[in-house]
């Protein structure tokens, strides 16, 4: 999951990013974190068989699934 900023760093995404583990997801059920200074809520779809990010509202948070080395590459992390 991923929030942009303000700044435009050259080949790098910018912003808040938080990563989940689909099998750790999958076995916990749900997850709270904080996330921008917000709690979040990450839970496991099982008809989808992926991780739906949301609001305590119930907001969706728009997310993307991307493979383990992936995510470095873009978030240097």
């Amino acid at each position: 999951m991923w929030e942009a900023d303000q700044q435009t760093p050259k080949n790098q995404f910018s912003g808040a990013s938080y990563q989940f583990v689909h099998d750790q997801l999958k076995k916990m059920g749900e997850k709270v974190v904080e996330f921008n200074d917000r709690p979040i809520r990450a839970r496991w779809d099982s008809q989808l068989q992926t991780v739906l990010v949301e609001e305590f509202d119930g907001t969706p948070i728009p997310s993307s699934t991307a493979f383990a080395f992936v995510y470095p590459a873009y978030f240097g992390k």
